[in-house]
């Protein structure tokens, strides 16, 4: 509409308010620098982050989550997080660095067939010229940090994101969580296994979980 109308990315931004109003209010701040990211570092120790979850492991992820809610509600959700991974089908995608450890890789969340379907799109989503995945392998050791996070570079300025469990976000600019954050990420991407090793663990684990079917 836009195009056709010649109204310079009205129609765009609306599209863009509508959806974010179905987000809890803490986690708005969040989506808009999302969608408005020239890169995206995440370090995801627990569970994948939503930017690269197929909809039947975020269905799965939504079900333990929310065990009260109906399928439509849990639906809804699913709908919800897809349209966030729109980014990333851009003509220019952010560029999106992701760390993620091994543990989260062999998680049985939703059974075989979702891992194995939610491996193999990780693995393809690693052979982007924009997305690059690491492995935190087991063999690895301790990671510098326990919690997931986010560290994205909007307008040239880079912004630290994190959760609590009890559903809160938290969104820092200073210079020391910035300098903090960028210092672990350092480290975790020379203790993690390079991007083909990791491209070459995620076919195998991809390939395990097709045979336990």
């Amino acid at each position: 509409m836009d195009k056709a109308g010649k109204t310079g990315g009205v129609y765009v931004r609306l599209h863009g308010e509508l959806f974010r109003q179905d987000y809890p209010d803490w986690f708005k701040p969040y989506a808009d620098l999302e969608q408005d990211a020239a890169a995206i570092v995440n370090f995801s120790p627990s569970l994948l982050v939503g930017l690269v979850q197929t909809e039947s492991y975020a269905a799965a992820v939504f079900r333990a989550g929310h065990p009260t809610e109906t399928v439509d509600e849990i639906r809804a959700r699913v709908e919800l997080r897809v349209q966030r991974q729109e980014i990333l089908n851009r003509a220019h995608p952010p560029r999106l660095w992701m760390v993620v450890t091994e543990g989260v890789l062999r998680m049985g969340v939703g059974g075989a067939e979702v891992m194995g379907e939610q491996l193999t799109y990780l693995a393809d989503l690693a052979e982007r010229p924009n997305i690059t995945i690491q492995v935190l392998r087991v063999r690895d050791g301790a990671p510098p940090a326990h919690l997931p996070f986010t560290l994205l570079t909007v307008d040239g300025q880079q912004v630290v994101y994190s959760e609590s469990w009890v559903g809160g976000g938290s969104v820092d600019k200073s210079p020391e969580a910035i300098a903090k954050t960028a210092a672990v990420c350092d480290h975790l991407r020379m203790t993690a296994a390079s991007a083909q090793d990791s491209l070459d663990l995620l076919r195998s684990m991809a390939k395990q979980q097709g045979a336990d079917e």
